[in-house]
């Protein structure tokens, strides 16, 4: 039986808007890069729109794709939430305009309302040094008054000495996240090598709880990393309504990973190092 109405579960919708970006990154978990046209269509914003205003989220998250590359669009997305005074608007850049002040402000003033700004800078975007751009964007949001931090995608330990550097020597908030076995990642071999199956993952939860991600050309789901670009299964829905209904989504936002693994009747004997994260764990389970 379909599950109830669970719209006030939801305090982040993230919107990735189109696949077109600047760079063609090897660990990109979405594919993509810049031969990837086009966006969300209209219909899709449409219902993206309707989602914002039903759901009225506490955060708009925009990645990509490079959603700077896709401003008319975010706009329209952040104009249609009801009480816009209350909700915070992030982006997750790579940051490729820093280069000059000038630049920065064209680009970023094109926003109607940003709040946070989230630089994805390391290796695999191509980063140099810790500073390049980290620091120019860092003192331009210090001094707008706008929340900034730095995300570092992990593979190797020289890419956690990165992030180290990046602290020290910008001063802002560094966040690490190991790059998951999705999209083009998988297709490169990138992804964060565990040396064994760490069982401690039997009792993680979807990290992806609360936030609900409308994924262009695919519709609403809880994922937006394994199943939803490795392919496993059909885990969206055309309306945000739908998926919370749905009984993928009371299962994720309700039971452990373990637990669903049980009922399935699959034992760890079944998981390979790879499944070591929760969103490749769950791709094992789905598969």
């Amino acid at each position: 039986m379909p599950c109830p109405d669970r719209l006030s579960d939801i305090h982040t919708l993230q919107v990735i808007p189109g696949y077109l970006c600047n760079l063609k990154c090897a660990h990109c978990g979405t594919n993509s890069g810049p031969a990837a046209a086009g966006g969300l269509t209209e219909d899709e914003i449409l219902r993206v729109e309707e989602a914002v205003r039903t759901i009225a989220p506490a955060n708009l998250l925009f990645t990509g794709g490079e959603p700077t590359l896709y401003t008319d669009t975010v706009n329209r997305v952040v104009a249609a939430h009801p009480h816009l005074g209350d909700c915070s608007v992030q982006i997750t850049t790579n940051g490729w305009f820093a280069r000059s002040r000038s630049s920065m402000a064209t680009i970023l003033g094109r926003f109607q309302k940003l709040d946070r700004i989230q630089l994805s800078h390391d290796r695999h975007h191509g980063a140099t040094s810790p500073a390049d751009l980290a620091g120019p964007l860092k003192a331009w949001c210090d001094e707008r008054g706008l929340h900034f931090n730095v995300s570092v995608s992990i593979t190797t330990p020289e890419d956690m000495l990165f992030a180290d550097s990046v602290q020290r020597e910008t001063g802002a908030n560094v966040i690490f996240t190991r790059v998951e076995n999705a999209g083009r990642a998988k297709q490169e071999r990138v992804a964060f090598p565990f040396q064994r199956f760490e069982r401690k993952v039997e009792d993680a939860v979807c990290p992806n709880r609360g936030v609900l991600s409308y994924i262009c050309g695919k519709g609403f789901s809880i994922c937006c990393a394994n199943l939803t670009f490795n392919n496993v299964g059909k885990f969206h829905h055309a309306t945000a309504r739908e998926h919370l209904q749905s009984e993928f989504y009371r299962e994720m936002a309700e039971e452990r990973l373990g637990s669903m693994a049980r009922k399935r009747g699959i034992d760890a004997g079944a998981f390979l190092p790879e499944h070591s994260s929760p969103c490749g764990y769950c791709e094992r389970l789905h598969a």
